[in-house]
C-alpha cells in the first residue's frame, strides 16, 4: 500500500494548518509502515486542470491510493489510516466552508428521505462532495477512465502529455456544477459508491467543523 498525496497549491502557497497536518500525517504513515509520495503542484486559477494533472501523475506512479487534500485544510493525522481501514473505493471527509460552519454536499437517501449509513464502518453515502479531502483507490480511477474514454484528450502543444478530463465544470439539469461535483457524478456513472467519514474534525482556513457534530448542532448549516 502506498498513498499519492496530491495537493494543488494556488500561487504556490499552503496554509499553516495544512503544513502541520501534513507533517503529522507523513510521520504517522512512516511509523505504521505505509508508503507515500508527496506531490504539491503550483496551481493557477484553473483548478480543474490542476486536479486532472494530479490524477494523471498519480496513475503514472506505483501508488495504490490517491489522497486529494486542498492546501487550506487541516485534519487529524489518524483520519488517514482510519479511512484506509474502511476499505472502500472512494471515501472523503466533509469540511466547513471558509467563513461559516456550512457543509456543502449532496447525499444519497432512502425512500423515506433518511441518510444511507453503513453502521459497521460508520460511513454515510453521498452523491457529490467537495474535492478537498478525498481518498480514492487506483482501481476506481481505472474504472472511471474505462467508462469515460471520450474524456481523454491530447493537447496540441506537444510539450504536454495527454490525460483524462475527469474534473471539469458543466451545466447539469439547469445548474452550474463545479469540478468536484462533476468528478463525483462521473464516479457514480462508472459504478463507484461515494462515502464520507462524518467523524473527521477539520480546520478550513480557520473555520473548525466536524460533520457528525453538525448533524446534531442547530447552529450549523448542512
Amino acid at each position: 500500500m502506498k498513498i499519492f498525496i496530491a495537493t494543488p497549491a494556488f500561487d504556490g502557497k499552503t496554509y499553516v494548518q495544512y503544513a502541520t497536518s501534513l507533517s503529522d500525517t507523513t510521520s504517522l504513515l512512516t511509523k505504521i509502515g505505509i508508503g507515500y509520495e508527496l506531490c504539491i503542484t503550483v496551481s493557477g486559477s484553473l483548478l480543474a486542470a490542476e486536479r486532472n494533472k494530479l490524477i494523471s501523475l498519480f496513475m503514472k506512479s506505483d501508488c495504490t491510493h490517491i489522497l486529494c487534500i486542498d492546501s487550506d485544510l487541516g485534519w487529524p493525522a489518524q483520519s488517514i489510516p482510519s479511512m484506509l481501514l474502511k476499505d472502500v473505493e472512494f471515501i472523503g471527509g466533509l469540511y466547513p466552508t471558509r467563513r461559516e460552519k456550512i457543509f456543502l454536499f449532496r447525499n444519497e437517501t432512502k425512500e423515506n428521505g433518511s441518510l444511507i449509513v453503513d453502521v459497521d464502518k460508520n460511513l454515510i453515502k453521498m452523491q457529490c462532495i467537495p474535492a478537498g479531502f478525498m481518498l480514492i483507490k487506483r482501481n476506481a480511477i481505472e474504472k472511471m477512465q474505462a467508462h469515460h474514454t471520450n474524456l481523454y484528450f491530447e493537447p496540441k502543444d506537444k510539450n504536454h502529455e495527454g490525460r483524462f478530463c475527469l474534473f471539469n465544470t458543466e451545466l447539469f439539469e439547469g445548474e452550474f456544477w463545479g469540478e468536484d461535483y462533476v468528478f463525483c457524478k462521473r464516479a457514480e456513472e462508472a459504478g463507484i459508491d461515494i462515502w464520507i467519514d462524518p467523524a473527521i474534525q477539520f480546520d478550513h482556513a480557520g473555520t473548525l467543523g466536524c460533520f457528525a457534530e453538525a448533524l446534531t448542532d442547530n447552529k450549523s448549516k448542512i
